[in-house]
């Protein structure tokens, strides 16, 4: 019998060390929401559309910080792919976005001069260090 006993304390006394029990709150997990502001976004690339439509390359090396994302769109107004741009850099919390890819001008339909000219976009998002 007392060997029996002392069996079970020595189980009881070796489950028990080494038990932790956490009473703290877990903390919520939060997103963090800050956005970068428009007009802090900077633009770079080695493409760009000129003051006629045309696009242009020059070769620009990649900006000094980290590769966050890369996004593209497709048959974007002339008037709109600056506030795409930027609105997509700052949604990613990037600060600068790096146009690597322009396509057009071009129209749904060629025959029609009255349709705005479009073009696709392909742009790099960076955090800047």
């Amino acid at each position: 019998m007392r060997i029996c006993i002392t069996l079970l304390l020595a189980l009881f006394l070796g489950l028990s060390t080494g038990c932790h029990v956490n009473r703290a709150r877990s903390a919520k997990s939060t997103e963090a929401t800050a956005k970068t502001p428009l007009d802090e976004v900077t633009i770079t690339g080695s493409y760009s559309i000129g003051e006629d439509g045309t696009v242009v390359y020059t070769i620009k090396p990649r900006p000094d910080g980290d590769l966050l994302s890369k996004r593209a769109t497709e048959g974007m107004e002339l008037e709109l792919v600056d506030r795409w741009i930027r609105s997509t850099t700052s949604r990613a919390r990037g600060s600068v976005a790096r146009v690597i890819s322009i396509t057009g001008p071009y129209r749904d339909d060629p025959e029609d001069l009255e349709e705005p000219l479009l073009y696709d976009i392909t742009i790099e998002v960076w955090s800047g260090r």
